[in-house]
């Protein structure tokens, strides 16, 4: 099981294909996601998920080329914001044939919001009196998670003269 941040914009779905320990290169995959709570499958065309009438159910995936560590590779990139996805856990469905034998794989996708309160209890907070935003970071420091914009009560930037005395403007990640 994965799990994916709602709101995250690309999810690599990959499959590598192997018979008797060899990449098998030249193969025409293809994967299907299933929401597991109500069994119906996405509709790549329209992003909807449905128990029938799809217009592409299964999507092709794409075969990694030129890179001998990834040879038997595919790969398909999701935008699962471009769908409802609800919090839960759906089904990557990859599906192959070799001759006459159709083969299948999966993995289960587990979508989950993102704990803001933790977050913000733990994560670096920074006020940026550049921009007029309060800025919460990714675990790692750097990374912007979310952003607000800060304004006095007349509505106009935020200077540090507006900040009340002991306030820490800027805390950073616990060690």
């Amino acid at each position: 099981m994965r799990t994916v941040q709602i709101g995250d914009s690309a999810v690599l779905l990959e499959l590598r294909i192997l018979e008797e320990g060899l990449p098998t290169i030249g193969e025409i995959p293809t994967v299907a996601i299933r929401k597991l709570s109500n069994h119906h499958f996405l509709d790549w065309t329209d992003g909807t998920f449905k128990a029938s009438g799809w217009t592409e159910k299964n999507a092709a995936m794409t075969e990694v080329i030129g890179v001998d560590e990834l040879a038997g590779v595919y790969r398909k990139t999701w935008d699962p914001t471009a769908v409802i996805v609800d919090q839960g856990d759906y089904e990557a469905v990859y599906s192959w044939e070799e001759g006459e034998e159709i083969y299948r794989d999966a993995e289960v996708l587990h979508f989950t919001r993102s704990n803001l309160a933790e977050q913000v209890a733990t994560n670096r907070i920074r006020i940026d009196t550049a921009t007029s935003t309060l800025k919460l970071y990714a675990a790692d420091g750097t990374t912007v998670l979310k952003s607000w914009p800060l304004t006095d009560k007349a509505g106009g930037p935020v200077t540090l003269d507006d900040l009340p005395l002991g306030l820490v403007a800027n805390r950073g990640t616990p060690s």
